[in-house]
């Protein structure tokens, strides 16, 4: 069965280009987007290395879409599908290269077979007319002898033949298990920092919340003491509107010290 190269969605995985996931805020898609352009900006990359144009322009599509409010939201709603796409590209994508792996190791194993064939042939009919040659003078003593040596050779190459089909089989199962080791490296690397990421977001978030809490206490403090000061007068104001009832027009010490007693006791 021959494999078809996948082709890539239509729609990137501008989360996955930048190293984001969907709790990425402004300022997380910022830093990102600085740190992917600066591994792809021709302008620094060092002499004599490749410059690539692609993956520069998926950073600044990615950062075009996740920094503006509208288009961000748009993308959030169909982001589970697009990242599914991409899941199953990648697994098309490593099943074609596996594939291809296995049609060249197949193709050179065919190659190998049918040079060993012809060298047989070869060998067969070059042996046939010595021998015919040698019956003919007398050495098929010595012909026999060099059959011999041509069988134990003939062994030889075929122990070599296998050998090398082992070792291309080994070479195979080597290579599929880099590169599922390698899928889970890039797998448990991409989790730690979307955990890393998560655990400052809710950092953040608690500590906004207990600035808030705070602020509220205080105002509600200065609210609390506001009006206790306000009742302390009002109730001031009522003891000196009674006492004037008693005292108007008079001016004597002892008078005002009661009043001063009055009102020190109602502080």
């Amino acid at each position: 069965m021959h494999f078809y190269k996948p082709t890539k969605p239509e729609i990137l995985d501008d989360y996955f280009n930048l190293v984001l996931n969907l709790y990425a805020t402004a300022l997380d898609v910022k830093k990102a987007s600085c740190i992917r352009a600066l591994l792809y900006h021709p302008d620094k990359k060092a002499p004599g290395k490749t410059i690539d144009a692609v993956e520069f322009r998926r950073v600044r599509e990615a950062f075009d879409v996740l920094t503006d409010c509208t288009t961000r939201c748009e993308y959030n709603t169909r982001y589970e599908e697009v990242r599914e796409e991409w899941k199953e590209y990648h697994r098309d994508l490593a099943e074609y290269a596996r594939q291809e792996e296995q049609e060249r190791l197949e193709a050179e194993k065919e190659r190998a077979c049918i040079l060993e064939e012809k060298q047989r042939l070869a060998e067969e009919k070059q042996r046939g007319a010595e021998e015919e040659a040698c019956a003919k003078t007398g050495r098929a003593a010595r012909l026999e002898k060099e059959r011999v040596a041509e069988e134990q050779s003939r062994r030889a190459a075929e122990r070599a033949h296998k050998e090398r089909d082992k070792a291309a089989e080994e070479h195979l199962r080597q290579w599929k298990e880099e590169q599922e080791v390698k899928e889970k490296q890039r797998r448990e690397q991409r989790q730690k920092e979307a955990e890393a990421r998560e655990a400052r977001v809710r950092e953040q978030y608690r500590a906004e919340q207990e600035r808030k809490a705070q602020e509220y206490l205080a105002a509600l403090k200065a609210q609390e003491e506001l009006a206790a000061q306000k009742a302390r007068q009002k109730e001031e104001i009522m003891v000196q509107d009674y006492l004037q009832q008693f005292f108007s027009g008079t001016a004597d010490a002892e008078a005002l010290r009661l009043q001063r007693r009055v009102r020190l006791a109602h502080m």
